[in-house]
């Protein structure tokens, strides 16, 4: 774990932003495998960029990085890349912005040459049209665990239950992650096994009359770059 302060390696974000997708894939596939999918799960990512890690070699690298991992939008800071440090801190040192739009560019070159479209949008002229909460995962998964731990320490495994039965209440919201196994796949991997095996499931016996039911949700065109650069 790192400050925010561009000390992570550069291909973290990118490959961050590949396991969401393949998370995203999974729970498409799942769906699938159980009916037929009945949303759109490849919801788009905006991701960080920082300050380009560099300068404009080192922006053409990570973009096309972000785009080959399916990206939708990446965010570049006019911060100095080596004294990068997070916005509510003091102490920012910022580029001209003619070293931004060196930045810029080549962000967009990359994108010409995957040959995916892209716009440049400047956020402060955005004003309050959009909230960016971006530390909500961190804060909800650590107070999570600091409660569920202080309680388990004076209760013990009746905190535990007490958080399961909070999650059985939570499906009729849609919460599905109480089912653990189906959540990571379980059932779609052994629609597979039996696929291959030759099994009868439900009356289809052959990989051909399965195939609808393990389908990847690849065709659909919804994965990938979107065009955006922030």
């Amino acid at each position: 774990m790192y400050p925010d302060q561009s000390l992570y390696p550069s291909n973290s974000g990118p490959e961050l932003t590949r396991r969401i997708n393949r998370t995203l894939e999974r729970a498409a596939q799942i769906e699938q495998s159980e009916g037929g999918t009945k949303r759109d799960w490849f919801a788009p990512i905006v991701a960080d960029a920082e300050a380009g890690f560099g300068g404009p070699l080192n922006c053409f690298e990570i973009m096309k990085a972000y785009i080959e991992a399916g990206a939708a939008g990446v965010h570049f800071e006019d911060q100095l890349a080596s004294e990068k440090k997070c916005g509510h801190m003091g102490g920012k040192v910022l580029i001209p912005n003619s070293a931004h739009l060196r930045n810029l560019n080549a962000a967009r070159l990359a994108a010409d040459v995957y040959g995916v479209p892209s716009i440049i949008v400047e956020l402060g002229a955005m004003g309050y049209k959009f909230q960016f909460i971006t530390l909500a995962g961190f804060h909800s998964v650590n107070f999570g665990m600091f409660e569920l731990a202080r309680k388990y320490k004076d209760r013990g495994m009746a905190a535990y239950s007490e958080l399961q039965q909070a999650e059985f209440d939570a499906e009729k919201n849609g919460y599905t992650a109480v089912r653990h196994q189906r959540e990571v796949g379980t059932g779609y991997f052994d629609l597979v096994t039996m696929a291959v095996a030759g099994k009868e499931i439900e009356g289809m016996r052959t990989i051909e009359n399965l195939s609808d039911r393990v389908q990847d949700d690849r065709g659909r065109g919804v994965r990938g770059f979107s065009g955006k650069v922030f």
